[in-house]
């Protein structure tokens, strides 16, 4: 039996039509369609006491127990669709008669975003709100507050042009109408000697910031105060043309800060925004600070619309107002968008850095507790979140219009995270099989460079090698590391960072030198500058897998330069041509009428690893492609793929740098170095060996991808 002492209530987004055959509802999400005389007929009678004001008891009252079964059905199948909502009774007297009658528009919006409208509408009525800007921003927020039913407003102006006392007469006009109206409501100047005290922070539930002049400098300090004495802060920011309102900082939960916001927004912007901002933060008003002039709408929406989401937040209408939302409007089209703030890892305001000490983390990454089996489009799916133009890791996908034939491109644009040469960022990777692989390639590929510029420095140890040992950690030198350069070594006692490490073979905790793991600790060149090693993937056997046959490649590869191991010339002999994607490869390649050798190299380990060689490649063009796997299939098809892939994008006239992150040395290191080519027997067309892993190091790092060295 349906619970019968409920109230329904239509929500207000709700539209329905009725006719003789049918019954409708509609909203911008959701079409409901029923169909039934009898529905039809008690809908027509009943459907005006679906108000809140009746039970559900009380409007089946007559039918018989059968009907009444049925109708209750009907009823929370609506609720469960989101037409109805169930109206929990509240104490009248929570707001006087005065206030309900006069914000009545106020609290039925209330009833349909929160379970409780009247205790939602006095919690932000009582709320102790500060305001803080300049201009006629700060005046439209102060009086949609006001008229939203904000009861004490305090208020502290921070321009230094118009006499601060100025704004309060702009407020008693509304402040006297509340009053005639019974409804109490008054304003207060607060002294700017707080600005340097912050004295009595904590005395507020929000601190409010909207000025038509906004100071980087202001903002920051601001939310770093309202950050450490936990309370809210709610910010907007108008800058080079474009306001911006939010991030809401909530003092209860976990949420990305005004900090973040700027540090995503100045990592997706162009290279002169980032450097005018950070001057203005750093230095304050200044010739750097770039200003425009505003007009008088948009400082008005800029402040009413900031009034609204304060409103929503303290009401408790999250599900209007979702974490780390973002609202921008361009102030020549007011054009509006709102985005989803990503946190920024390293924010130094509200990032808590974990511990070095505790390995409970990386031991469960190992164990596979982290693991997700997913397919493609749900990792694409998973990953959506993450793509947003100027608030997210990654700023949009970028191959609309690119060619796919004879391979799938995709391309994600992304910010670089820190400071560097290059703002922006096109990672592109290719795919025999569809659009949609293509797109997982790019994205891991990009999560990878993500993280490898994120050194967290928070969460290494600072200490030298004997400090390490009274410590009782396990230490992994630099020089029995294999991509030590031989070039540098520190003193046993010279300090410097480390990181925890996972070892398989003694499966145990011990420390590695930072510097071999973030090539930007490496100021001494200890190591050599690849990323042999570095693996992605949702698995920590993937991870494991990908990483081990690339470490493992890059020293084969070294080995071949250094003349210790033979390079084999393969012919179509040797090449495994029953397998279709190889095949197809290969004559893709034919058809750009190139002139290119396929060489294996030969060594002990199970690995196999192949190279494919440009013979007519230009001065600035990269001549070589280097393949590998478990088995020779598979080593001849990823390096065919990057063969295939520079052709194709050398066609177009793009450039491709192949994957990054592969053990990739100089092209010319091996296009001039002839006389390692021999023709003789090699392993490809032999049966794969089991891949085993021993004596490897593991170091986990975020989204399931680590450092094999």
């Amino acid at each position: 039996m349906q619970a019968l002492d409920i109230r329904p209530k239509i929500n207000q987004h709700i539209a329905y039509i009725l006719d003789n055959e049918e019954l409708l509802f509609v909203t911008d999400k959701l079409s409901l369609r029923f169909k039934g005389k009898a529905i039809i007929r008690w809908f027509e009678r009943f459907g005006p006491y679906l108000n809140g004001e009746y039970t559900l008891e009380e409007i089946c009252q007559g039918f018989n127990p059968s009907v009444r079964e049925q109708i209750a059905r009907f009823v929370h199948t609506l609720i469960e669709k989101g037409v109805l909502h169930d109206v929990i009774p509240e104490d009248a007297s929570l707001v006087s008669q005065a206030v309900s009658r006069h914000f009545h528009s106020q609290i039925e919006l209330l009833n349909h975003l929160t379970p409780t409208p009247l205790q939602s509408f006095n919690t932000f009525r009582e709320s102790r709100v500060l305001l803080m800007g300049s201009g006629d921003a700060l005046i439209a927020l102060s009086l949609s507050l006001l008229r939203n039913g904000l009861k004490t407003l305090s208020i502290l102006p921070t321009d230094q042009i118009n006499d601060h006392k100025s704004y309060v007469p702009a407020l008693n006009s509304q402040v006297e109408h509340l009053l005639k109206n019974g409804v109490e409501a008054s304003v207060s100047l607060i002294e700017e000697t707080f600005l340097t005290s912050f004295e009595g922070l904590r005395d507020y539930d929000l601190v409010v910031y909207c000025s038509e002049r906004s100071s980087p400098k202001i903002l920051f300090e601001l939310n770093r105060r309202c950050v450490d004495e936990h309370v809210a802060f709610f910010p907007s920011f108008l800058y080079a043309g474009t306001s911006f309102i939010g991030p809401f900082v909530s003092p209860d939960k976990p949420t990305p800060c005004w900090v973040c916001a700027q540090m995503r927004l100045t990592a997706n912007e162009t290279e002169k925004y980032g450097a005018t901002f950070w001057q203005a933060l750093a230095l304050g008003e200044g010739p750097w600070l770039e200003e425009g002039s505003v007009s008088f709408p948009v400082t008005h929406i800029l402040g009413n619309t900031l009034a609204f989401e304060v409103f929503l937040s303290l009401s408790g209408a999250h599900s209007a107002s979702p974490v780390g939302k973002m609202i921008q409007q361009d102030s020549e089209s007011l054009e509006v968008s709102n985005e989803q703030l990503v946190p920024y890892p390293l924010c130094p305001i509200c990032s808590h850095p974990g511990s070095f000490t505790d390995p409970q983390q990386l031991l469960e990454v190992v164990a596979g507790n982290y693991d997700r089996q997913m397919n493609s489009q749900e990792l694409l799916e998973t990953i959506t979140p993450l793509i947003v133009p100027h608030f997210g890791i990654f700023q949009a996908w970028q191959d609309e219009q690119a060619e796919q034939l004879p391979l799938r491109r995709a391309t994600l644009v992304m910010g670089f995270p820190l400071s560097s040469s290059t703002r922006r960022q096109e990672i592109t990777s290719y795919s025999i099989e569809n659009l949609r692989e293509a797109r997982c390639s790019a994205f891991l590929e990009a999560t990878l460079r993500y993280s490898m510029a994120l050194a967290d420095t928070r969460k290494m140890l600072c200490m030298n090698t004997y400090e390490l040992i009274d410590a009782q950690e396990r230490v992994i030198a630099e020089q029995s590391l294999a991509i030590w350069s031989g070039t540098h070594l520190p003193d046993a006692d010279e300090r410097r960072q480390w990181i925890p490490a996972y070892s398989l073979s003694t499966e145990s905790l011990c420390c590695v030198p930072a510097a071999a793991v973030y090539a930007s600790l490496d100021l001494n060149g200890a190591f050599e500058k690849t990323a042999a090693g570095f693996a992605i993937g949702t698995t920590f056997q993937e991870v494991l897998t990908k990483g081990t046959l690339s470490a493992l490649a890059y020293v084969h590869i070294t080995d071949v330069l250094a003349g210790q191991q033979p390079l084999i010339e393969l012919t179509d002999d040797d090449l495994p041509l029953i397998d279709p994607d190889v095949l197809f490869l290969l004559r893709s390649a034919q058809r750009f009428e190139r002139s290119f050798r396929i060489g294996e190299l030969v060594h002990t380990s199970p690995i196999h690893v192949v190279v494919i060689q440009l013979d007519d490649a230009t001065a600035d063009e990269r001549g070589i492609s280097w393949g590998y796997g478990l088995s020779g299939n598979d080593a001849v098809k990823m390096a065919l793929v990057h063969l295939v892939a520079h052709l194709q994008a050398h066609k177009m006239g793009h450039n491709y740098g192949g994957n990054d992150t592969e053990p990739l040395l100089e092209p010319k290191d091996i296009a001039s170095t002839d006389f390692l080519w021999q023709r003789r027997a090699g392993r490809i067309g032999q049966s794969p060996t089991p891949l085993r892993f021993s004596k490897t190091t593991y170091r986990n790092r975020s989204m399931n991808h680590s450092s094999l060295i």
